[in-house]
Parts: structure tokens; sequence; C-alpha cells
């Protein structure tokens, strides 16, 4: 094996680059108080959910909701290609909206 001492060698840099390393943090921007709203935190309820969101909600298995929805247990609806569950057929094969209606915050 022969070394070629001819062919040019890679240089190396002139200079190092130089990285600060104690660098100040940049100042963010002071925060504006905001006051507390409770209607911010809380969301609507949506009309309709995707299968796999009532899967979630409901802590069931998918074809469990698929079965629910041919007994008509559960309401659903075509959109398009999409099947969506009603939100308010969860509520009530859960018996939340007996609940609701009747709890003491509603003056009922």
């Amino acid at each position: 094996m022969q070394l070629d001492f001819d062919r040019p060698q890679p240089r190396a840099l002139a200079e190092p680059t130089k990285l600060p390393i104690n660098r100040p943090a940049p100042e963010s921007p002071k925060r504006q108080s905001r006051t507390y709203s409770p209607a911010a935190d809380v969301s609507p309820k949506p009309l309709a959910v995707p299968i796999k969101v009532a899967c979630a909600y409901l802590g069931i298995k998918r074809s469990t909701v698929y079965n629910l929805m041919k007994s008509e247990k559960l309401a659903w609806q075509k959109i398009g290609a999409r099947r969506v569950v009603l939100f308010a057929s969860m509520e009530t094969l859960l018996g939340m909206t007996d609940r609701l209606e009747t709890s003491p915050e509603n003056g009922l």
C-alpha cells in the first residue's frame, strides 16, 4: 500500500468557532395579568363525535359502539362517508342526563 503525499490534505479551520458560554438569557416580555374567567375554562359540548372519540368517552371497545348503534341504544348520524355518534345519546346511555337535570346546582 502506497501513501499519496502529493494529495491535498483537508485544511484545518484558521480560527476555531467561538461559542458564547455564559450568554445571558433573552429577556421575555412581561406577562399581562389575566383575570380568571370560569367561562373561559368551560368548553361547549359537541353535538356529535366520531366513533373513536365515542369509544374513549364511553370507555368501551369500537365493536361495542357499533353493536349499540345497531341495537339503536346509541343514536348516530351519517355525514358523508363518516358516522358520528350524537353526544346527547351517549349521556343518555350513561344516565347522566337524569343527574344533570335534578342536580341542586340547577335549582331543581
